[in-house]
């Protein structure tokens, strides 16, 4: 580095010295940090890490790397000796952060702050045990011993070097130790560094009962707050709720009007989706009565009143909602229960399939992908969704429907099926982005004959597969027993290729189309 930098050896040997020094201050002051933290763990910080990108930074070996480490410690200690109801904190949601993208006074800052979340550990910033020098006596040891120290810190740091899933294990180790009872990753999937460590680090977050979800952004841009934040949202509601959603009371409606009684004969599930609307009617024993689909549009009052419409008046129900409409104001004083989608899949699951002990539900929305398993060993179910907005999800063939509609209006989805069962091998698709997707198939459309049109729509069937499929824990991926969901559960090409990828297909039991799956969820919540 000295010939590099044109710098006399002295010089540059002096430089090493230096930071060496400044460097082990600085972690020397890091860990009793740490140390503050384990030892009041749970311990309500907020939500920036202390050391944002610390990891990565020069200021290791800088005057200021020291400087700020004792300016946080002493902020630490002031902070808590102010506001002692910060140390060994119970109240709220506990959750460990690993980020590598400065999320801080954005609106998914606010989002979880409004679901009372703080963070009880920042694993982007964690150096474990490092093993530190004297730093009084760095001046005078020789080189060999600095390179040979650097060296070992550098292979045992967790998530930067030595054996990956082993410092992984130290990392959730730590992470459970500070009582966090999830774990949110913001990361960016390109980042030579980090995209290798990611899949690891979701999958020892499994291993040690800890939930975990991954919101995907850019280094330099940051995250999308949109999908970013209803998934967000969902995985902490999820942990809050362990499943359920929020009550008001005994309320029913009957002949359309609300009444204070809790005896009514049937009760109402409501669905709303970004394409289309569900909702299903049941008995007391929570057998099917009704299940309808309709365009949702965007007047999600309109499919309030048409749902009130085609509900027989004679008969008493309680209503419930869910999914992307489910929290207009307007509707306050309209339902008994609103719960997330996910709350509803597993209250759908957990009464349709008691006896089974292992079991994945794939629920392939029109934006999203939710998976959700069920392991008898685990309290919880474990939950994931798709990462990137679009990709993998129905949108895809939603619009290549809408496109084909253009020219053959009697087109349908029923058909694409079809047309794609027929074909003997797919055209596979191969990117990320669902918009990319969309425009290199439609384009791929038009230019080719019917033979090639059928392999091109297998190729859409296994590309809406795969993705789901890459969201499934490691263990599970080459095969497991599956439920699908959603409104392409049923396409019979979408199914023989789960099966051709040696998925157990459970049919859902009462009659039940796995369309109404979530709204079916929604409804026996009441």
């Amino acid at each position: 580095m000295s010939e590099i930098s044109k710098l006399p050896d002295k010089e540059a040997e002096a430089n090493l010295r230096k930071a060496t020094y400044l460097s082990t201050k600085a972690k020397q002051i890091y860990n009793e940090i740490s140390e503050i933290r384990e030892r009041l763990a749970p311990l309500n910080l907020g939500l920036e890490p202390l050391h944002w990108h610390f990891l990565f930074s020069a200021l290791w070996g800088d005057e200021s790397g020291v400087r700020v480490s004792q300016l946080i410690k002493n902020d630490l200690e002031e902070l808590i000796q102010k506001e002692s109801w910060r140390a060994k904190y119970t109240k709220g949601l506990p959750i460990a952060i690993f980020s590598l993208i400065e999320y801080g006074r954005t609106n998914l800052y606010k989002k979880m702050l409004q679901n009372d979340a703080f963070c009880t550990f920042e694993g982007a910033n964690y150096l474990g045990k490092p093993s530190l020098l004297n730093p009084d006596e760095v001046y005078e040891m020789s080189l060999d011993k600095i390179f040979t120290n650097m060296a070992e810190n550098l292979v045992n740091t967790p998530m930067r070097g030595g054996s990956l899933k082993t410092e992984t294990d130290t990392y959730m180790d730590a992470a459970k130790i500070r009582g966090s009872k999830g774990l949110v990753i913001y990361s960016h999937e390109h980042c030579q560094m980090l995209a290798p460590r990611l899949h690891v680090v979701e999958s020892k977050a499994i291993e040690h009962d800890i939930k975990a979800i991954s919101l995907n952004g850019d280094c330099i841009l940051g995250i999308p707050p949109g999908p970013a934040g209803i998934r967000l949202g969902t995985f902490m509601d999820n942990l809050k709720n362990d499943g359920m959603g929020d009550t008001k009371g005994d309320i029913r409606i009957i002949d359309n009007q609300i009444d204070h009684k809790n005896n009514t004969e049937w009760r109402v599930g409501v669905d709303f989706g970004s394409g289309y609307s569900k909702y299903t009617v049941i008995d007391r024993n929570n057998m099917v009565i009704m299940q309808k689909s309709v365009n949702s549009g965007i007047d999600y009052n309109s499919i309030l009143e048409l749902v009130k419409e085609q509900i027989s008046n004679d008969k008493s129900y309680s209503l419930a909602i869910t999914g992307v409409g489910s929290d207009n104001p307007n509707f306050s004083n309209l339902w008994q229960k609103q719960l997330t989608e996910i709350s509803a899949l597993i209250n759908a699951t957990k009464s349709l399939f008691s006896k089974e002990k292992e079991i994945v539900i794939v629920d392939i929305g029109t934006q999203d992908v939710k998976i959700i398993k069920f392991d008898g060993i685990q309290p919880n179910p474990w939950i994931n969704t798709n990462k990137s907005c679009g990709a993998g999800t129905g949108m895809v063939l939603a619009q290549i429907l809408e496109r084909w509609q253009q020219s053959i209006p009697t087109m349908t989805f029923q058909k694409l099926d079809d047309l794609a069962i027929q074909a003997e091998k797919s055209e596979l698709i191969n990117t990320t982005c669902g918009i990319f997707a969309v425009t290199n198939v439609i384009s791929a459309l038009v230019q080719a004959d019917d033979k090639r049109r059928n392999i091109i729509l297998k190729g859409v069937y296994h590309y809406l597969a795969t993705q789901a499929i890459k969201l499934l824990p490691s263990n599970d991926q080459n095969g497991c027993r599956v439920v699908l969901t959603g409104g392409l559960a049923n396409h019979k090409t979408l199914r023989a290729i789960f099966e051709e990828k040696r998925f157990d297909l459970v049919d859902i039991p009462n009659n039940l189309h796995p369309h109404f799956m979530v709204s079916y969820g929604a409804a026996i919540s009441i």
